[in-house]
């Protein structure tokens, strides 16, 4: 089948992930994304699918981006009608109006997957009238799809009531790497690393702060500041602090690997967080990695469930410098909580397993097109 992948940013390892499993068994793929930096080529070539990029400068984690959404949609639709594939796989509710409004047109079917609840896409107060549009929207929208996929069973509550025609679980799991090269370690220090979007809403501070007086440990941290100023904080407050910018997934994946300690901290009060299930939990799980994560999330429940973490009430400096301490002393705990979590990634969360569900959903779509 000819597919479009559709998202609205430059990069995500698992809207990336989809589009290559798709390729690489037998569909003809088409990922179209928007560079808001407008640094990427226009076109290219990768992993045996072709990569096409709205190059428009706009802002990340500002509600002011809005007002550049309708030049978004008019070229993701005329990017669609050109095209005039038989699937477009939209990601996230940004990128579902126009696959919409291809699908009542050309009659496509229409894939949707829910990535993130779309509020954690922006930092700051959001006024809640406009998280409950979007809630009463993407609802509504979910009635044109014809598969919807999400991440966590934790999001369902708040679909339960749309018109959903097929429901589909994909957890964000990273594939198996066996192309990664690991350094060995130089030195006796405990390793912390955290990857993704870098906001005051995902506790980096607290972390910085609780690691303030620790002997023995580093900070490595990678990723776009959606908040300026918390790698000056970093900077400013530990001797052992590297920050890389935004690095290749592959890098995300072996400094995960070279790691020691993993975290996640998601504000609780910030409603679209409480679905959230990071990619970081399972690359924690793949990369037989302990992680420290806050109370009240639905990750926070995988991880309890699993048995590969410590918890922390959000925002507590003290109980993470426990947490820290206390896995940074005791080796065993560290290789026994990254024990339990590859277990978890083999029998229930690895891509294979993934995989095989979105291949048997694309499948039906084959048969309801033929």
């Amino acid at each position: 089948m000819k597919i479009i992948v559709v998202y609205s940013f430059a990069i995500h390892p698992g809207v990336h992930k989809l589009a290559a499993t798709l390729a690489r068994n037998g569909h003809d793929v088409k990922l179209l994304l928007w560079d808001r930096d407008n640094k990427l080529p226009k076109v290219e070539k990768v992993d045996s699918f072709a990569v096409h990029r709205f190059r428009f400068k706009a802002p990340y984690g500002k509600l002011a981006v809005l007002l550049f959404h309708p030049l978004w949609w008019l070229y993701e639709l005329l990017f669609i009608l050109r095209q005039n594939p038989d699937v477009v796989h939209a990601c996230n509710l940004d990128t579902l109006p126009p696959a919409i409004v291809a699908k009542l047109v050309k009659r496509t079917k229409l894939c949707y997957s829910i990535l993130d609840p779309y509020g954690s896409a922006y930092t700051g107060r959001v006024p809640s009238i406009f998280r409950k549009l979007a809630g009463f929207l993407e609802k509504r929208s979910i009635s044109f799809t014809d598969i919807l996929f999400l991440v966590t069973e934790a999001i369902y509550e708040d679909f339960k009531d749309a018109k959903i025609k097929r429901l589909v679980y994909i957890y964000n799991s990273p594939e198996e790497r066996t192309d990664v090269e690991v350094t060995p370690k130089a030195s006796s220090e405990t390793c912390i690393f955290y990857a993704g979007w870098m906001a005051d809403s995902r506790g980096l501070k607290e972390m910085i702060d609780a690691l303030d007086g620790i002997e023995g440990v580093r900070l490595v941290m990678a990723g776009k500041e959606l908040d300026k100023g918390i790698v000056e904080y970093g900077k400013s407050k530990l001797a052992k602090f590297e920050y890389l910018d935004w690095i290749p997934y592959k890098e995300v994946i072996r400094k995960t690997m070279e790691a020691d300690i993993l975290f996640v901290f998601y504000n609780p009060h910030v409603a679209s967080f409480k679905y959230s299930t990071p990619n970081k939990i399972f690359e924690a799980m793949m990369c037989s990695k302990p992680i420290i994560v806050n109370e009240g999330l639905a990750a926070s429940r995988i991880v309890a469930q699993e048995g590969f973490g410590i918890f922390v009430p959000y925002g507590d400096v003290n109980a993470i410098r426990e947490a820290v301490t206390r896995l940074k002393n005791d080796p065993e705990l560290r290789q026994r909580l990254g024990q339990n979590g590859r277990r978890a990634y083999d029998n229930r969360y690895s891509w294979k397993i993934m995989e095989s569900r979105l291949l048997e959903a694309y499948k039906d779509l084959e048969k309801w097109l033929t």
